[in-house]
């Protein structure tokens, strides 16, 4: 009797070593390189830029002509066109930029310039799809159609982005022209777009503000952020940084597959 339940105890031991021993192997740590097709990706919902594409449009529709609109509105497509083919004198183009500069100024102080600056984004928009005269398009977008491109936005002529990116990016070119605050006017899924693409999706070399539009996608909301860290500096060859980056996230979430790219990296020696 005391022989068969002890062979009773073994099986039942049996039983829960065996998935013990699978778990212990899943979860030990194995060293992973991290590769870039790997990063964490932008991700906006859809209905969340459908409402601000309408924004924008009902914004635009409300948009006031005057005297002084149409002169900013003059000057503002005769920049779009300097911007493809340079024409001007130095002095032309620093005149011509002060007087934007005033106009929209101008325009804040009677608290219209959110209306006119919609109304340009969504030209600038639909420039972007339509068919038409090279001349008018060349005016609504200067060379924004090939900073889109290498932005990774659009490639080719087809949207890549979500449309929450390309009209923040409409919007802070518009922006830069007339020297306002490059997100001013943005509602939070715009912000969250512009400073989301700038981290997570533009060319990994392509801008200086990556590390400041990380901070503020994340206080946006951006999940993944420090993992994405992490792929930055590894792009940069910063291999000790995107080893702490990865463990922090890895402490963050908890996600043995970041634990595993940072001891990966702590194998390696650094580039000499």
């Amino acid at each position: 009797m005391g022989n068969r339940r002890q062979i009773q105890w073994l099986a039942m031991l049996g039983f829960w070593i065996v998935p013990g021993s699978i778990t212990a192997l899943w979860i030990s740590p194995k060293p992973a390189y991290p590769v870039q097709a790997m990063r964490p990706r932008l991700v906006i919902r859809p209905t969340a830029e459908v409402e601000s594409l309408r924004r924008l449009t009902q914004m635009a529709q409300q948009a006031k002509e005057s005297e002084e609109e149409n002169q900013r509105r003059a000057l503002y497509v005769e920049q779009g066109r300097e911007e493809f083919s340079p024409i001007s004198s130095p002095e032309a183009v620093h005149g011509r930029n002060q007087k934007l500069a005033t106009l929209a100024e101008h325009l804040a102080r009677r608290k219209e310039i959110e209306n006119v600056r919609a109304r340009d984004v969504i030209r600038m928009m639909e420039a972007l799809v339509r068919e038409g005269p090279q001349d008018d398009r060349i005016a609504e977008l200067g060379r924004m159609a090939w900073i889109l491109e290498q932005y990774g936005a659009i490639r080719r002529g087809r949207r890549l982005a979500p449309r929450a990116v390309i009209l923040a990016l409409l919007l802070a070119r518009w922006n830069a022209i007339h020297n306002r605050p490059l997100t001013e006017g943005m509602d939070a899924i715009l912000r969250f777009a512009y400073y989301g693409w700038l981290a997570f999706e533009a060319p990994v070399h392509g801008t200086d503000m990556r590390e400041e539009a990380l901070i503020e996608a994340m206080r946006l909301g951006a999940r993944r952020g420090v993992e994405l860290l992490g792929f930055i500096e590894l792009s940069r060859g910063q291999l000790e940084s995107a080893r702490l980056a990865f463990e922090k996230a890895y402490e963050i979430t908890g996600n043995v597959r970041l634990r595993n790219y940072g001891l990966a990296l702590s194998m390696m020696e650094p580039d000499s």
